[in-house]
């Protein structure tokens, strides 16, 4: 979470600088009030980090800190895999596969991280899935198949990272299996592509839990690399050549730059919808399947005016996401905005406090992961999306829960009522 803010506070103003300040918001908007934004970007972040020692030094008193990851980190290093967690797997992998050869565009469309230009957006407009526009059969079988995928991205890798540890070959081979698998996780991916890169960043964790200090020294270096293919697979499939300007408009879009904050304060005053009255609609709107159902009765999200208000400045749609503290603003005002950015960071450390807790490996990648999820949250997206997250996220500790639970070797001891395996 820290890294995030860093990058919108410290990355993102050097790059607009460098870029001429180029971003995707131009107009009355942004020039009416960006100075209230900027002073709403700083304000929130005092706010959050406040919230976030507050946090941390409550668990430092506790008997449960949280405050790095390392090898102390319990974990058991030998699992026996429930006989239902391996055909749970078994059929998630075999109903992706036979999707794919009853449609192999789907592949092209879904799976393909870098490779690709923008001459595949037609493709991928007409291979969407529900929330992202699709419609019909063609996008509730979209939709399915990212859901199942991302089960699969769950349950998955950690099993393959232990299996790669309990390997009696040098550690050299381990490592190079190891990164092999982060490879593959990092760039093998459906139309929501920042899920892969927390994957792997979570698989990035559960090394370091794995292989201890030892690992640590290629740390600097892995994430340069991550950090190296997200930025060109964000070029590559948006089809721009590299230039400063179009960074400074990749990362003030991505990063809730101050011309989104502008234009969320804007809708806020502008369109009398938006409200605390929104809350249920921005909820049962994203609920994965269930949203046309709801459709009817809501019709739109604050994410949805948003980008009305955005179309307005701009003169087109190009499908803007309102920042987490705009999104606090629309519904509590200036003073309160913090509010929706301080709830995913108590989400996430409640997530990290469950990770550390559990020596089960695949309960603590699915904890890790949701971390880093809701950290992204604060920042790189809002409650919209974290209600999306938190549905998989316990979609896939139920799936988990079942198979570990159903044999009493494997489901060790459930404290306090919590899903905490040991």
């Amino acid at each position: 979470m820290i890294s995030v803010y860093f990058i919108r506070m410290v990355i993102s103003p050097l790059v607009m600088f460098l870029g001429n300040y180029s971003t995707f918001g131009s107009g009355y908007y942004l020039y009416a009030y960006l100075d209230n934004a900027i002073l709403l970007m700083c304000y929130e972040a005092i706010v959050v980090f406040t919230f976030l020692i507050y946090k941390i030094s409550n668990l430092k008193n506790s008997n449960n800190p949280i405050i790095q990851i390392n090898n102390k980190s319990k974990v058991r290093h030998k699992i026996k895999l429930p006989i239902l967690f391996k055909f749970i797997v078994f059929g998630l992998i075999s109903f992706i596969i036979l999707l794919i050869l009853s449609d192999p565009t789907l592949l092209r469309s879904n799976f393909l991280f870098l490779i690709g230009t923008s001459e595949d957006w037609q493709i991928q407009e007409n291979y969407a899935s529900l929330s992202g526009g699709g419609s019909g059969t063609l996008g509730i079988l979209v939709t399915l198949l990212n859901t199942v995928f991302w089960l699969v991205q769950a349950l998955l890798p950690p099993i393959i990272m232990l299996k790669i540890v309990q390997m009696k070959v040098p550690y050299f081979y381990k490592l190079f299996l190891s990164l092999l698998l982060l490879s593959a996780v990092m760039l093998i991916s459906t139309e929501t592509r920042a899920h892969s890169i927390e994957v792997a960043l979570t698989l990035v964790i559960i090394m370091i839990v794995l292989y201890g200090r030892r690992f640590t020294k290629f740390i600097p270096l892995l994430m340069i690399t991550i950090v190296y293919i997200t930025i060109s697979g964000l070029f590559a499939k948006s089809g721009m050549e590299f230039s400063f300007e179009e960074l400074s408009k990749t990362l003030t879009a991505y990063f809730s730059g101050p011309q989104n904050v502008a234009v969320a304060i804007g809708a806020a005053k502008d369109y009398s919808s938006l409200g605390i009255a929104m809350i249920p609609a921005d909820i049962f709107m994203k609920i994965p399947y269930l949203s046309s159902f709801f459709e009817p009765m809501f019709k739109e999200t604050t994410n949805t005016i948003f980008n009305v208000a955005y179309a307005a400045m701009e003169g087109r749609y190009i499908g803007q996401i309102i920042p987490s503290v705009g999104q606090g603003y629309a519904y509590f005002g200036f003073l309160l905005a913090p509010i929706i950015p301080c709830l995913a960071v108590w989400i996430a450390i409640s997530f990290e406090k469950r990770a550390r807790d559990t020596s089960n490996i695949v309960f603590k990648f699915i904890f890790y992961m949701g971390t880093i999820m809701m950290a992204r949250v604060t920042v790189l997206s809002n409650m919209l999306s974290g209600v999306n997250y938190l549905f998989n996220i316990i979609l896939t500790l139920l799936i988990a829960y079942i198979s570990f639970k159903l044999i009493k070797m494997d489901k060790g001891t459930i404290r306090n009522k919590k899903w905490i395996l040991e």
